[in-house]
């Protein structure tokens, strides 16, 4: 998460061997034939959304077999979807900061000379298998035999009718003004 990413680097700065590096260097002398995957979301209304709704539920993933109250949520009252409530102005103002570490990222791998395999989140969510694939090709990991079909994800997808009314009332709002 690029909001960590400045605190990693000054944090290994401290380190003496990698003082005064700069950032390619000190990746590159900290974490030999170092390779990046960078993982993005096309639809960033939608990952606005989600952000919005697990900033105000303490709900940041789901498991499968977690029934309501077992998610990690400091005790509220009521359930996350009573506590949690539309705003345009929250989900406008992260879906903009969403934007910019999605460019400083950008601007960091150009700044590095680096071309990271480039993942969007539809994708691993709609073929997960190829998008391993994918991953083992770009770290030159040889594949013996078939591949063993992914292990069932145990995390649950939040995405749900009430996130779906947020995204459309967000795009409605934005036609208006």
């Amino acid at each position: 998460m690029w909001s960590y990413f400045s605190d990693f680097l000054e944090l290994m700065r401290g380190i003496p061997r990698f003082a005064g590096m700069g950032d390619g260097s000190l990746l590159n002398a900290a974490f030999p034939n170092l390779r990046y995957v960078f993982i993005s979301r096309s639809d960033k209304v939608r990952q606005a959304v989600s952000l919005w709704r697990a900033l105000q539920t303490w709900v940041w993933r789901e498991q499968e077999s977690a029934s309501a109250g077992q998610s990690g949520a400091p005790e509220q009252g009521g359930t996350p979807e009573q506590r949690s409530v539309y705003s345009f102005d929250a989900i406008g103002h992260l879906l903009e900061q969403l934007r910019r570490h999605e460019d400083a990222w950008r601007g960091f791998f150009f700044r590095i000379g680096q071309r990271p395999l480039a993942l969007y989140y539809e994708d691993i969510a709609g073929d997960l298998q190829r998008s391993v694939a994918r991953v083992l090709e770009a770290l030159q990991i040889e594949r013996s035999g078939d591949p063993a079909p992914p292990a069932r994800n145990s995390m649950a997808r939040q995405s749900d009718e009430l996130s779906e009314s947020w995204v459309q009332s967000y795009l409605e709002d934005v036609s208006r003004r």
